[in-house]
């Protein structure tokens, strides 16, 4: 009875650090990619929902890991991703949580000129145990 309890508050310790998660991972674009050419960035369109598929890893949580997960996508014209770099300096252990949904993620495309265009964003993926 003893080990349910403890999955009990550990599983309501994830689930309230997935919801720092979800407040604090907002769309947001690094100092390099503002300097792109383009009128309109892309927004991710399903950001809550990728967040709810990856939660808190358990190992990670267990062994009271917390960090930041920065990944540089290439959003094409139709707002898919097409390629994506984990960049240096994620935790491993939430680097890996991460990097199997990035191609789920969805944007509305970048504009130039009223045109879509292919650029790219860099999304931080924030992990914290509260």
């Amino acid at each position: 009875m003893n080990h349910f309890i403890i999955n009990s508050a550990l599983l309501k310790h994830i689930l309230s650090s997935l919801f720092l998660i979800s407040l604090f991972s907002l769309t947001s674009l690094s100092a390099q990619d503002k300097k792109l050419d383009v009128d309109k960035y892309p927004k991710c369109t399903n950001l809550v929902e990728v967040h709810q598929a990856i939660g808190y890893p358990k190992d990670a949580a267990k062994a009271g890991i917390e960090g930041k997960v920065m990944v540089k996508v290439k959003v094409d014209k139709n707002g898919k991703v097409s390629s994506h770099e984990i960049l240096p300096g994620s935790p491993k252990e939430l680097a890996e949580s991460v990097e199997p949904h990035i191609a789920s993620l969805t944007f509305t495309p970048g504009e130039k000129n009223g045109k879509a265009v292919a650029t790219m964003v860099t999304l931080p993926f924030l992990f914290k145990l509260k």
